[in-house]
């Protein structure tokens, strides 16, 4: 009993003299031969390599060993780090998927899933080692088309902030203005923890310091970070943050205070 490969093989093999097609019962619904052929596949063994050709469970059921898991798990990665196999496969995929749209159930499942999840040090380093020289575009230049789609979707858009949260988008919307959020303690100390001990190399330093000259530097043309700025705080949510004058009756709406 069974199909594909392994049955293919096996007549390739034997020689299709030795094999044969036999009725063995009508069914009157899908439902009733999907629950026929979960049992024919149990009570014949034909799971068992010695027995039979089949590695699913029958009616539809998604179920194969752990040795063939780990053969098609094996498979896939080889495919998908060959320079060339891997970029077809990519491709094709991005094409059967393109102008899918998730359902609400599916997003909120995914949602689920990854809220406060906390990556592990060992996935954390597999997930680098993975995309190590497999980074879009790695070693050619960014095609031109998809440079002005990414253009295209960010055009007219900017941050906008509540004093709490920050969006970016096309219009203010209410409460909102214009600027991005300043990091807060908890995540400045977080940067300064993932940085703490990191040696960048001589050319690394090179590229960063050349990065950030003249007009490319985000402080180019403007005063001191907190120059002219005068510090409020928030002391229910235990926030401080500094701000231009002419923005306090903003802030204080939002429950913000001079010390």
């Amino acid at each position: 009993m069974g199909s594909g490969k392994y049955l293919k093989c096996a007549i390739k093999k034997y020689g299709r003299n030795n094999f044969k097609c036999e009725l063995l019962e009508y069914c009157e619904s899908l439902e009733d031969l999907n629950d026929r052929e979960i049992y024919y596949i149990k009570e014949n063994k034909s799971q068992n390599k010695d027995i039979g050709y089949n590695i699913a469970n029958g009616g539809n059921q998604i179920s194969v060993t752990a040795s063939i898991a780990e053969k098609i798990s094996k498979k896939q990665k080889q495919n998908f780090n060959d320079p060339i196999k891997g970029k077809e496969l990519r491709l094709m995929l991005s094409k059967a998927n393109k102008g899918k749209k998730l359902s609400e159930e599916h997003i909120r499942k995914l949602k689920d899933i990854n809220k406060n999840r906390v990556r592990t040090k060992e996935e954390r380093d597999k997930k680098s080692k993975s995309l190590k020289g497999h980074k879009p575009f790695w070693g050619d230049e960014m095609p031109e088309d998809i440079r002005k789609k990414i253009g295209n979707s960010s055009a007219g858009r900017h941050w906008y902030n509540n004093g709490f949260c920050e969006k970016f988008c096309k219009e203010c919307p209410d409460g909102f203005r214009k600027g991005r959020l300043a990091p807060s303690e908890d995540t400045k100390q977080k940067i300064s923890n993932s940085n703490k001990g990191r040696i960048f190399s001589e050319e690394t330093r090179q590229k960063i310091s050349k990065s950030k000259l003249g007009k490319s530097n985000p402080q180019y043309g403007k005063p001191g970070t907190n120059k002219g700025k005068i510090k409020i705080y928030n002391f229910e949510k235990n926030y401080a943050k500094y701000i231009y004058p002419e923005d306090l009756d903003f802030y204080i709406r939002l429950g913000f205070r001079k010390k």
